[in-house]
């Protein structure tokens, strides 16, 4: 990609480290003087990928020396596309509609100069390219946010790993109904914990407008693991508001198996994340997965069945027990056609089918129970309320202790598959 002009090395001065690079970042659009720079110093940022495709998002705390005080900078290629808009203007439409639990926005934008944008989508359909190759289009971007948390996976005890998903859910919830925005790639990398305790939902640079039909990209975005079963199994599906609750609960019981110390041991630890988070299949020159997640959830064997609890006493285990099987409803088989029958001939052969009696009726239908369970998941706050209630349970006690773990895991790596072309 050539080099970063905009990136300089200095001698450090501070916490003993040797090597620091100054970033410069350039003014927000709406900024007074729109040719300022603004100087941030922090440690040489680390490259996580060598993936010819992808975002090569890095991300760093870095120190501010005008406000004196350690700030998040986050480096990164956005997509070049219409229908996806720069990152920190996302940031103040959410903020502008009071969304709780959202990173606040200093400033960022575009990085300009040769090598700023790429190139390679330009070519593809040249005559001497090889193979039938898709790119799309990258913009270097930076950007700059008032605060500094620590990754989900590094939670210091259960309650804050749950509480710290609820907070981020709240912030999905709030930014669809209110804003009209919707996340699309929720993951584990995507939640980070405040000193305090609290979760932020960030990296929003590719969310959409609620309302808007659009095909799914040639290029899906997304890390895998956390994925819905829906999307994984069908490439053509596009993203609906059901399938970035269901990515939480997997961000939520990946997470709790793979760093709360249990009874499971390595190689069980190990063949349960893959099965579930990792199965993939090629199929028609593409891949597809989510078999076992769907399957899982409709079988009520989406847990291991060899879990029988968390070290410390923590209620984590029961509260993953009860926010999975909303969820089965997505993948059951629908009701036949007699049972809708069934079900209308009744609702229209009434003359008040919205009586308590009859809606009770109607209710415990075969066709009834299976509208009520899908309409329960487009309910406004659901998830975040049923976990909020076991963390507000006073008969329930969440140790302060619990803190996450690198458990160890069996002969199977364990790894992220960004199929936007990351990983980490």
């Amino acid at each position: 990609m050539g080099s970063d002009q905009s990136v300089t090395e200095v001698a450090a001065d501070f916490d003993g480290r040797e090597i620091c690079t100054k970033l410069k970042l350039r003014a927000q659009r709406d900024d007074p003087d729109l040719t300022a720079l603004y100087r941030y110093t922090g440690p040489r940022p680390h490259y996580p990928s060598r993936s010819l495709i992808g975002r090569a998002t890095r991300s760093l705390p870095v120190y501010d020396p005008v406000k004196d005080r350690v700030v998040y900078l986050r480096d990164t290629w956005r997509i070049e596309s219409n229908d996806i808009q720069k990152e920190g203007d996302t940031y103040r439409q959410l903020h502008s509609y009071q969304v709780p639990h959202i990173a606040p926005f200093e400033r960022g934008n575009d990085l300009e100069g040769y090598g700023s944008r790429t190139v390679t989508h330009d070519y593809v359909e040249e005559s001497w390219v090889c193979g039938m190759p898709f790119a799309t289009g990258h913009i270097h971007y930076r950007m700059v946010l008032g605060v500094v948390g620590h990754e989900l996976s590094t939670f210091r005890s259960t309650r804050e790993l749950v509480n710290a998903v609820a907070d981020a859910l709240e912030a999905h919830e709030d930014a669809y109904h209110k804003a009209g925005i919707l996340h699309w790639d929720v993951s584990v990398g995507n939640l980070i914990v405040t000193d305090d305790g609290n979760g932020l939902l960030i990296d929003w640079d590719l969310c959409r407008k609620r309302g808007t039909i659009q095909k799914r990209r040639h290029d899906r975005t997304g890390t895998w693991q956390f994925m819905s079963g829906a999307l994984l199994s069908d490439p053509t599906k596009h993203q609906d508001f059901e399938d970035d609750p269901e990515s939480f609960l997997h961000v939520l019981t990946w997470t709790s198996i793979r760093y709360c110390p249990s009874n499971l041991t390595a190689q069980e630890r190990s063949c349960r994340l893959s099965l579930i988070f990792e199965e993939v299949h090629e199929k028609n020159g593409g891949y597809i997965g989510g078999d076992c997640k769907c399957g899982g959830l409709v079988r009520n064997k989406y847990l291991p069945s060899e879990l029988v609890a968390f070290s410390a006493g923590s209620p984590l285990l029961d509260l993953l027990r009860e926010i999975n099987p909303p969820f089965a409803v997505r993948y059951q088989i629908p009701p036949s056609k007699e049972d809708f029958h069934v079900y209308e001939t009744i609702r229209t052969s009434v003359e008040d089918s919205t009586t308590p009696f009859w809606v009770d009726i109607l209710a415990n239908l075969t066709y009834g129970r299976y509208q009520q369970k899908l309409e329960n998941l487009k309910r406004r706050s659901w998830f975040p309320l049923m976990i909020r209630a076991y963390l507000q349970n006073p008969d329930l006690t969440w140790p302060t202790d619990g803190k996450a773990e690198r458990l160890p895991v069996g002969i199977k790596a364990i790894f992220m598959i960004d199929i936007s072309g990351e990983q980490g």
